[in-house]
């Protein structure tokens, strides 16, 4: 059974009494504190004992207080709710409910309304909603939580709410783990400026032997159903704005059985004409070279890149003369222009320019230039549709690669897709997923880090008796089924925790051979001086290697999970401890920084 216990004067301590000495003098403040002693001190048969419970605001921020539960002498309770900042006038329906906050769950105990005027509720606690008795101490060990509602008519608004019992003093939170990596257009790129065997950046001139020579690795394919290309391009300076480059589709490193290509590519080389500046005959003052006119001089000409045709062995190009007259010159064919080969060491290659042109009818120096690795068609240019201006034109016209170079290091880098993992939670003191230093456990890390299968690391923290919980992190936001995450995606769970609580996780960087992001061996703690965490923590997320597979570069290794032939297929690393990534000692490998691939944020729901 369950009354209203009615006080009609809660003593002068509370409110105190009006009289005229007292008019115009604003009564004293009187906090919730306070107010509930004062209570307390007016109910008969207690015996002192009682148990204080939070409230937390949640529709209207300016709303929160606090639940006590004072025990009677006959093992039965109050329950006293008192809230700041309710609206004078409201009635707002309380219960008590089965579970942990937020809920949702079923009415366990319906409590008396919270007085909008006074912000109080008092209730006599005999049985519960279904008629069963509930002691004092069956009351403060409930697995249960306070919900205080708007009104009746809208019992869906919240106005505080606390864990109560066996869950005072857990939180829940949401944890959020986001990929805010960039899906790039190149995975790997560079300008060539400086011939081999030289100190100088500067042309390879025809006889001279030089040649320019550029490396890269690449592996198969970046993503999956992706194939890697190449692209390049140099300027033939005998020219306005003629340049040597592959079709848009770019050179495939690898064959059709999935082996790299080496040998002379120049059948893959074109000669363009860039459609900026209007051609003039080979050797024209407004041409690059000593002594002529300053880069950009040359005629403007607002035309469309142009793939040029070799016909019967040579290039003809329409050039204009100074009587404004079009003559067309014979270039030679790019193979007695140029020769370009690649050799290839695994997934590491490099690419040999030539000049051929002494002696032919049209001797030019080869310019500085740039390349790239894609796996999309036309990455920099379009036959038949004008420059982009993405530094091509100040290639074309005068050998120019710095806006180019520009343009390459803002699109080129690593996209990083993040695997499914796990999350666990723990006590502070609590190694729950690894020992940094030593060894791997054995419990199924390395099938994350290698391959990102979560599987038997779950199976194994839910048989850890020092885990409180754990649980897969499989399904992206959005999504209806487990899978990796890319650049804009995430994965999000919810965990219950107190102070002393810390939680750990793990997921792979797909594009390395045995990489994973995680806390540090301890986990996290979620409480900071006994207040619930809030906020971006990505600072506090590291990236390891389980040290079962050796490292090949990132996102080119044949033995990483999107290349690999099969699960578990790369050889051991002769360093088997876990140990934390240093990125001064992993510049070679190009990793990107932490926080340009993921975001941790962890919210404490009210």
């Amino acid at each position: 059974m369950k009354k209203l216990l009615v006080i009609l004067i809660l003593t002068t301590t509370l409110f105190g009494a009006c009289s005229d000495d007292d008019e115009g003098t604003p009564p004293p403040e009187v906090n919730i504190d306070d107010i509930v002693m004062a209570i307390l001190d007016t109910l008969p048969n207690l015996t002192g004992n009682f148990e204080t419970y939070p409230l937390n605001s949640v529709a209207d921020p300016n709303i929160n207080g606090k639940a006590v539960f004072a025990e009677r002498s006959d093992n039965y309770s109050y329950v006293i709710i008192s809230l700041d900042g309710t609206p004078s006038g409201g009635s707002h329906p309380a219960h008590i409910h089965n579970g942990m906050a937020p809920g949702p769950g079923d009415i366990a105990i319906s409590l008396q309304n919270v007085d909008g005027t006074t912000g109080i509720s008092m209730t006599e606690v005999i049985t519960d909603d279904a008629g069963a008795n509930v002691s004092y101490g069956a009351l403060t060990g409930f697995d249960g939580y306070i919900n205080v509602h708007l009104s009746d008519a809208e019992l869906e608004t919240l106005v505080a709410q606390g864990n109560i019992g066996a869950n005072a003093g857990i939180v829940p939170f949401t944890v959020s783990i986001e990929n805010v990596g960039r899906a790039f257009d190149f995975f790997q790129s560079g300008i060539f400026n400086t011939p081999v065997g030289a100190t100088a950046p500067g042309p390879v001139l025809p006889g001279s032997g030089d040649t320019y020579q550029f490396s890269f690795y690449a592996g198969p394919s970046v993503l999956p159903g992706t194939e890697t290309k190449l692209s390049f391009l140099t300027m033939l300076v005998a020219s306005n704005d003629l340049f040597l480059a592959p079709l848009g589709t770019g050179i495939d490193l690898y064959d059709v059985d999935g082996n790299p290509i080496s040998g002379d590519i120049t059948d893959q080389v074109f000669l363009w004409d860039a459609g900026t500046e209007l051609n003039r005959a080979p050797g024209s003052d407004d041409q690059p070279g000593p002594g002529n006119m300053p880069p950009g001089s040359g005629t403007e000409e607002s035309a469309n890149i142009q793939l040029l045709d070799e016909v019967g062995g040579v290039i003809p190009v329409v050039t204009t003369d100074d009587a404004d007259m079009e003559v067309t010159i014979d270039y030679p064919a790019v193979s007695d222009l140029v020769s370009v080969s690649i050799a290839n060491d695994g997934v590491f290659f490099t690419v040999t320019i030539e000049n051929l042109s002494a002696g032919t009818a049209v001797e030019t120096p080869l310019s500085p230039g740039g390349y790239l690795v894609h796996t999309s068609d036309n990455p920099i240019f379009t036959n038949s549709e004008p420059e982009r201006g993405n530094g091509i034109e100040q290639i074309a016209e005068d050998g120019d690669p710095s806006v180019f170079s520009d343009f390459l290091i803002a699109n080129t880098g690593l996209t990083v897709p993040l695997s499914p993992g796990v999350w666990a939670l723990h006590e502070d003191g609590v190694n729950a997923l690894f020992d940094s230093g030593s060894p791997d456990r054995g419990e199924g890390l390395v099938a994350i880090a290698e391959d990102g299968d979560p599987a038997a690391l779950a199976a194994a923290l839910a048989a850890n008796s020092d885990v409180i919980s754990s649980a897969v992190i499989n399904t992206p936001d959005g999504a209806d089924a487990p899978g990796p995450i890319g650049p804009g995606g995430s994965y999000s769970f919810t965990v219950f925790a107190k102070p002393g609580y810390n939680l750990s996780f793990a997921i792979m960087f797909i594009q390395s051979n045995d990489w994973f992001y995680t806390f540090s061996q301890g986990g996290l703690p979620l409480f900071s001086n006994g207040s619930p965490i809030n906020g971006d923590i990505t600072n506090s997320v590291l990236l390891y290697d389980v040290g079962s597979e050796v490292d090949q570069f990132p996102g080119a290794g044949l033995d990483q999970a999107i290349r690999q032939s099969g699960a578990d297929t790369g050889a051991d690393d002769e360093n088997n401890v876990l140990r934390r990534l240093n990125f001064n000692d992993t510049d070679p490998f190009e990793i990107p920084p932490i926080n340009q691939v993921v975001r941790v944020t962890v919210t404490p729901i009210n």
